[in-house]
């Protein structure tokens, strides 16, 4: 019979002899061989979801084998406003006429001479004007009056009226940008009560354009076309442009693309017609944006090209036989057409 102590012993003995010494530097580089391995594992993943998305890039407008194309979607439908505004000038007289839906042209407003720079305000309710012949002088009273009616107001004196100095209505439709012979800067002034303010554009001495969601202004700096935003001026866009006759005058919703004019204002009647633009830049780039070839006229210069909202333009070619109106959406798709009645064809498109 075994003593309890000496079958202890030997079963530990036994044990002992099964034991292995252990090596934690093994231990150790193993489990980092594991962790390597995961991440292996995961890198390749993420490289073959990054071919993968690649690829769906790369097939981009050609069919895929499930059938199916991402060609680029079709254009959202939109139309040209059913009132349209012209400004129609001779020499004893501007008057603002609303073109209607049914192709019927009426006089909403007229101005009798001297008037310089006649404009619409945004909401379509308030003509605005400087009340001088500019080939005597270049400043006078700035007059205001409501659409439709005979009323006028004198809200400000010796306000200039000299191309780019132009009164200018901001989007609210309550505040104009003007320039003073007295003054250095321009100013806002208040349209109902003649109160100037501070602007963020005061040292700008040319066209400024507000986009038709009031986000964004353009204007021209030297050589350059600059986008801000409208509420601080802070400068979002900036490239250079060569040409410093050519002028902006206006803007997209998105501050993408910038219209310009073709060249120096052109006079009638002694004064300045209404400017207008009629080249499309891409203020990203700095490229062209042309007009689609089915509605370009042989000369750039004959075309009317007005940012629309919804980042849309309206552009306007009076010598087309066909249509002389086309709204075209941001990639230059035509969304829609409209002839113009041949009584318009001298006047120039203001408001939408």
């Amino acid at each position: 019979m075994n003593r309890p102590g000496v079958a202890l012993v030997q079963y530990l003995t036994e044990m002992a002899e099964e034991v292995h010494p252990v090596d934690l530097g093994e231990r150790v580089r193993a489990g980092s061989r594991r962790v390597r391995r995961r991440r292996r594992v995961a890198l390749v993943a993420t490289v073959a979801a990054a071919v993968a998305l690649a690829s769906g890039v790369g097939w981009a407008g050609r069919p895929s084998p499930n059938g199916l194309s991402d060609r680029p979607a079709a254009p959202a439908p939109a139309t040209i406003p059913a009132g349209l505004y012209y400004l129609d000038t001779t020499v004893d007289s501007a008057r603002v006429l609303l073109l209607d839906g049914a192709g019927q042209a009426r006089e909403v407003k007229k101005v009798i001479a001297p008037e310089c720079g006649v404009t619409l305000s945004p909401d379509r309710r308030q003509v605005a004007w400087v009340e001088v012949d500019v080939r005597i002088g270049t400043s006078g009273p700035l007059m205001v009056a409501h659409a439709g009616q005979k009323d006028a107001r004198k809200v400000l004196d010796d306000v200039r009226c000299t191309g780019g100095d132009n009164p200018v209505w901001l989007p609210d439709s309550a505040r104009l940008l003007i320039a003073r012979s007295s003054a250095a800067q321009r100013r806002l002034v208040e349209a109902s009560s003649g109160a100037v303010s501070d602007t963020p554009f005061a040292a700008v001495r040319d066209y400024v354009c507000w986009s038709p969601n009031g986000q964004y202004v353009a204007y021209r700096e030297n050589s350059q076309v600059v986008v801000a935003r409208a509420g601080d001026g802070t400068v979002v866009h900036r490239i250079v442009f060569g040409d410093e006759s050519v002028s902006v005058r206006g803007v997209s919703d998105d501050g993408g693309r910038a219209v310009t004019s073709a060249g120096p204002s052109v006079i009638r009647y002694g004064a300045p017609q209404l400017d207008y633009g009629s080249h499309q830049v891409d203020t990203v780039t700095g490229e062209d944006v042309p007009l689609p070839a089915e509605i370009a006229p042989a000369e750039e210069a004959d075309a009317q090209v007005q940012p629309a909202p919804g980042n849309h333009v309206l552009v306007r070619i009076p010598g087309s036989p066909a249509a002389a109106l086309y709204l075209l959406d941001a990639a230059g798709r035509i969304l829609d057409r409209r002839a113009e009645p041949e009584t318009l064809k001298q006047a120039a498109l203001i408001g939408q």
